[in-house]
């Protein structure tokens, strides 16, 4: 956790006023440098050439030549740069997609838009900014997560007995603080938590003992605060653990299927995976057995098959449970846009669902992105990109 700064807001207004007028003509210098830049309203992938970080298209075409000391993907047509300066010292600032830099480089570091806004860490606390680089809110905090569904978990210890609390992203206070701990929201849902005893343990490392429940966006509780072990919802339903036992609850809060599972897995495409007596098989939202437990290892179902692996077997099964593929490697992988990664002496590779190798496995990492875009990684090589036929239209470089 970050320590909490008692700045007031006169003095955090003139800083922030510096901060970004600072390095406009670093800022200006950059656009200079790119006078004809190309437009394009499609994804823009992230290489690096020669240790410096860049943008290209699908076509393998350089949009933002590589020139940032770091980069981040694009999120909502924003991607965030660090730019070096003298005695590299290092700023962050934002660019589009045409490279141009529509918020100036300041000091700090910042996260990624989501929601429209962006967390930044400045003065050792965390503000919002927008699109166009202005203040969300005025109001600084302690700790703060990425924005989802229009909400902004934040950790606020004048404003409530405990510290986490939400905010919209115009900065209004939307549930007080009042939790040791808030997850951003999902499906109109958001995990919290409140601390039991002592948070931490007699040596120092943290307890991690309290009780979880779920709130909607009004701050309304969809349930008590008295799971031991809760996660997200995903596919209207959300895994929870009472006296050491799993199940599930829907989203009016209601317990859908008991807890009476070893292990259990998020809902994906209608199904549930558990564990009974040391095999998963997989349930439907009723609690009904739909594929029995037979497999000592599976994955959720993914575009109509999960990876599932029988007496030592890998496989794909379909929602009945019949196999599908059979492929001859391990670590297979969900399906996207109908490729799936797998393994072969620790290296790894791309099918498809005829189970024919698109790419044979040759790479330390590798995944699968929108379109079937493949993005490969390795120590040796460097970041590449391939088609969904495995041709590549960037050759690994670093």
């Amino acid at each position: 956790m970050k320590a909490k700064t008692g700045m007031n807001r006169g003095r955090l207004a003139q800083l922030l006023l510096f901060a970004f007028v600072l390095f406009e003509a670093d800022a200006s210098m950059i656009q200079r440098r790119n006078v004809t830049p190309k437009t394009t309203g499609g994804e823009l992938y992230l290489v690096v050439r020669n240790g410096k970080f860049g943008y290209i298209d699908t076509e393998g075409h350089i949009v933002i030549e590589p020139r940032y000391a770091l980069a981040s993907p694009f999120s909502e047509g924003v991607a965030r740069v660090t730019i070096r300066g003298e005695k590299d010292k290092t700023f962050t600032a934002y660019i589009d997609k045409t490279g141009r830099v529509v918020i100036k480089p300041m000091e700090g570091s910042g996260g990624n838009f989501s929601s429209g806004v962006a967390s930044v860490l400045f003065g050792g606390s965390y503000l919002y900014i927008d699109k166009k680089g202005r203040w969300a809110s005025l109001a600084s905090y302690q700790n703060a997560e990425d924005c989802t569904e229009g909400l902004c978990a934040v950790r606020m210890d004048p404003l409530g007995p405990k510290r986490w609390g939400y905010i919209d992203t115009s900065g209004a206070v939307i549930v007080k603080g009042q939790y040791d701990w808030a997850e951003p929201f999902k499906e109109g849902i958001a995990r919290v938590g409140i601390m039991i005893g002592e948070p931490y343990t007699k040596d120092g490392a943290p307890a991690h003992d309290g009780k979880e429940g779920y709130i909607d966006k009004t701050g309304k509780p969809i349930t008590e605060l008295k799971f031991d072990k809760a996660w997200d919802f995903t596919d209207g339903m959300a895994q929870v653990r009472l006296r050491n036992k799993w199940g599930y609850i829907d989203k009016n809060g209601a317990l859908a299927v008991p807890t009476q599972y070893d292990e259990t897995h998020a809902f994906q495409e209608d199904l549930g995976a558990v564990k009974v007596n040391g095999l998963w098989g997989f349930i439907d939202k009723t609690g009904k057995s739909v594929i029995s437990p037979q497999f000592e290892f599976v994955n959720d179902f993914s575009e109509g098959l999960a990876a599932v692996r029988r007496r030592g077997e890998n496989l794909y099964v379909d929602h009945d449970g019949k196999v599908v593929l059979s492929p001859p490697y391990k670590s297979l992988g969900s399906f996207r846009d109908g490729l799936a990664t797998f393994r072969m002496d620790d290296k790894a590779g791309v099918l498809n669902k005829a189970g024919k190798i698109v790419l044979e496995a040759q790479f330390a990492f590798v995944e699968i992105l929108n379109g079937g875009v493949i993005r490969v990684e390795d120590p040796k090589r460097g970041i590449g990109y391939a088609d969904r036929e495995g041709k590549f239209f960037w050759q690994p470089t670093y």
